[in-house]
Formats: structure tokens, C-alpha cells, sequence
């Protein structure tokens, strides 16, 4: 389908609207040559509610073939757009650089229509998987990369669960064999039914906490996350930052509540299921996102020695 999409591309029109939440970047035009000659425009959320709504509206103008930008970002331009009321009709959405979470996906779906791409990139990796029409996980583009895991033992592997290895065969100015990329993942070779066989990463928690360790006792994140779907949170993040304690950042959807007594609720829940008196919550504007990336879960820092 992607491949379908540029072919109807036109010279000088907008091929792909790239959206960023990076405001002291100026906006600006690159001619892709392999795409027709069609333009990419890279847009910047978050400069002011004039410009947000600017924005939007030259999307709708514009149609643009694809729509691109991380999850966290294009879910708030859809925020935007559903505030102003603005439909924007990408030919498709394509998203990448963080964890896309299920409820993202079901809002960006609902608010553009267009079937959602998720790409695993990196930058030592460039284009690494992508996710096809069946959301069986990323088909890894195995003429370019060579997957693999090593797990908990050092045992290195080409199917299963572990920290993911990237060896890179297309980067000419520096190769990387075995690179530990920092993400986890489980790869698993499959026959998918839009045609793929090949390597998949059928799950990719990536830098995304899966459980949190106090002493001898481990607590799966989903256990968390199930107590913050009950309140009326539009954004949070929920961060180890000692071994016996966690701290709970978030930002309401709701302002007419008691904050103060929603979060005490959400404080006496979580320390049911984390034992003691070991969570801070806090309400906030802002949350700033670990290595500039939008997360949920961030597991205890060790600092290492120098």
C-alpha cells in the first residue's frame, strides 16, 4: 500500500507532512527526489494555539499523502484537530521513534480513518521492521538488517526473547555487528497472511518498563497500568526512583474534579498492589519524557561507574 501511495504522488505536492513537538525549529520544505519530486514539509507543534491551529488547518488544505511523526506527537495533532473541529485526510499515517500504545492507535485511527504504519527505526539501523495490514508485529527487512537476542544467561539466539542485536549490512560509513541496541524484544519467523516470511518481531516492549523490582518482589507494569485506566488521566508516567519506591506523574483530562483527592485514590491503589506506603503522586503540566521520548514505565537507574 505504501508503495501504491507514492507512485499517485504528484511534483511539488506535500508527498509527506512530517510533524514534530520541537517549536524552536523552523519549518521548511525538502524536495524527495525518489518520491516524484514531491515535497516534505516538516510542521512544529506546540509554538502557540494560533500556530497549532494554522497547522492543522494547512493539513486539511493540503490533503498530504502521508502524515508522519512519532505517536505521542500525532495523537496530539489529533487533539488539536478534533478541538478545532478540522478533518485532516491523509492517504495514510505513518509513525515511528517511540512506543506506539494501543489506546494511540485507536484514537490517531479514529480521528484520520487511514489504517496505521508503525515502523522500528534507528539510527544505526535506519529502517529495521514494519508493521503490515494484519498487526502481526514488524517484518523485519532482513536485506538490509540481521536480528537477533541475546538473553538474561549471554545466549545468543535467533528466535525468542531478549535485548535485540543489530548487525546493519547497508550503513557504508560504519558497520555494526551484534550492536545492543537497548531495546527488548521477542523475534519469532513466521508466515503472515499479507504475504511476509520471514523474521518478525511479534513483540517490542523496547525501553518501555515491564515489571518493577522492590526487594523480592516484582510487579508487572500492566498491574499499574490497569489502576490508571480507572481515572481520568490524559497522560502519565510512572517512574522507580529508589528500590523501595515509585513516583506517579500525571495530567488530568478532567479539571472540574478534586486532583488532590484523585490522586490520594490513585496513591492508595497502587501502593495495594506495590506493598506499603511506597507511592508518590503527582499532578502536572508537563511531564518531561526520558531521552526525549515519550514513555510510560521507566525502571530504576543505575548509575554506572565511569
Amino acid at each position: 500500500m505504501i508503495a501504491d501511495v507514492v507512485c499517485q504522488i504528484k511534483p511539488n505536492a506535500s508527498g509527506v507532512c512530517l510533524i514534530a513537538d520541537t517549536p524552536g525549529m523552523l519549518r521548511s520544505s525538502v524536495v524527495l527526489i525518489p518520491w516524484n519530486g514531491s515535497l516534505c514539509r516538516l510542521l512544529y507543534l506546540g509554538r502557540s494555539e494560533a500556530e497549532d491551529f494554522e497547522i492543522v488547518r494547512f493539513l486539511q488544505k493540503q490533503k498530504p499523502a502521508v502524515l508522519y511523526g512519532r505517536p505521542s506527537v500525532i495523537t496530539k495533532l489529533s487533539e488539536v484537530a478534533a478541538e478545532h473541529h478540522v478533518d485532516i485526510d491523509p492517504d495514510l499515517v505513518f509513525l515511528s521513534g517511540e512506543n506506539l500504545f494501543e489506546d494511540q492507535r485507536r484514537r490517531i485511527e479514529a480521528s484520520f480513518s487511514r489504517r496505521i504504519f508503525n515502523a522500528y527505526m534507528a539510527t544505526e539501523g535506519g529502517m529495521i521492521g514494519i508493521t503490515c495490514p494484519y498487526q502481526n508485529g514488524f517484518h523485519v527487512q532482513e536485506d538490509r538488517v540481521h536480528l537477533e537476542v541475546i538473553n538474561e544467561r549471554g545466549e545468543i539466539s535467533d528466535e525468542g526473547t531478549g535485548h535485540i542485536l543489530l548487525t546493519n549490512h547497508s550503513n557504508r560509513c560504519c558497520s555494526f555487528i551484534r550492536y545492543l541496541i537497548g531495546d527488548v524484544g521477542t523475534l519469532k519467523t513466521i508466515d503472515c497472511a499479507c504475504g511476509f516470511q520471514g523474521k518478525t518481531i511479534i513483540d517490542l516492549p523496547g525501553k518501555e518498563a515491564q515489571s518493577l523490582h522492590f526487594g523480592d518482589r516484582t510487579v508487572a507494569t500492566s498491574l499499574i497500568e490497569e489502576v490508571l485506566k480507572r481515572f481520568h488521566i490524559k497522560q502519565f508516567l510512572v517512574t522507580q526512583t529508589a528500590l523501595e519506591s515509585v513516583t506517579v506523574e500525571w495530567i488530568p483530562t478532567r479539571y472540574d474534579l478534586d486532583l488532590a483527592v484523585e490522586s490520594l485514590r490513585i496513591e492508595n491503589q497502587i501502593n495495594a498492589i506495590v506493598g506499603s506506603q511506597r507511592c508518590e503522586v503527582k499532578v502536572v503540566d508537563n511531564i518531561t519524557r526520558p531521552a526525549g521520548k515519550h514513555r510510560r514505565f521507566q525502571g530504576l537507574q543505575i548509575p554506572t561507574r565511569g
